[in-house]
């Protein structure tokens, strides 16, 4: 292979699994059950997988290297516990829905229009779309919720929101550090843009780390 053809990025993703169960007789372990590698299991079925892999940039191919097999949209039913700078928060999906109903008491004045029931209502979601994943933890939604706490008006959302608000600008963020196709970000959006000596990427995802190794979720 010549030299420029192993130049490579870094991908992932992730698709739908069936639920079962199988014993490995080699390994003496079940397979099928949620598994983060490292020895990091928990007693449920998965049923996605998410899948790493390094993808040729200049010529067709690819290598996987890792996969996880998970549940997904935990968020849903538990509440995620995180730390900040050392500071505790709270995220509940309760608090988006509760934004989502102040958003749509009035249809002509919305300040999230791309929220719909589909993104929002838990018997509606269509959980394979990405693009509804990603429309929820938005700059939008997280700074909406947090200008309307800010106010301290009589509204239906809870003051523990601000965990939540939190959690939705640090996964935009997140999203925005991995997501980008141009070299440059915009106003506002810094971490939208190609990884360079100069740009804040690296520290940002050291800082990342550190919030993703407190996070965990209990039962509501």
């Amino acid at each position: 292979m010549k030299p420029i053809d192993r130049n490579a990025i870094l991908i992932f993703d992730e698709v739908s699994i069936g639920s079962l169960l199988s014993y490995d007789s080699k390994e003496d372990e079940i397979k099928g059950l949620a598994d983060f590698g490292s020895g990091k299991r928990c007693p449920k079925i998965a049923d996605y997988a998410s899948v790493f892999m390094i993808k040729g940039m200049f010529r067709q191919w690819k290598q996987p290297i890792c996969f996880t097999f998970r549940l997904r949209n935990n968020f849903l039913t538990k509440d995620l516990h995180f730390k900040v700078s050392g500071k505790a928060f709270v995220a509940k999906w309760s608090h988006i829905e509760q934004l989502y109903f102040l958003d749509t008491e009035d249809q002509e004045l919305r300040l999230c229009p791309k929220l719909t029931d589909e993104h929002v209502l838990k018997n509606k979601i269509k959980k394979m779309r990405v693009s509804c994943c990603t429309q929820v933890f938005s700059n939008q939604v997280g700074v909406y919720m947090k200008k309307i706490l800010s106010w301290n008006a009589p509204v239906n959302l809870e003051r523990e929101a601000e965990g939540t608000a939190n959690l939705i600008l640090f996964f935009d963020k997140l999203f925005d550090s991995l997501n980008s196709s141009k070299k440059f970000g915009s106003p506002g959006k810094p971490l939208k843009a190609g990884v360079t000596k100069e740009s804040t990427h690296i520290s940002f995802w050291y800082d990342a780390l550190k919030i993703l190794e407190t996070m965990k979720y209990e039962l509501l």
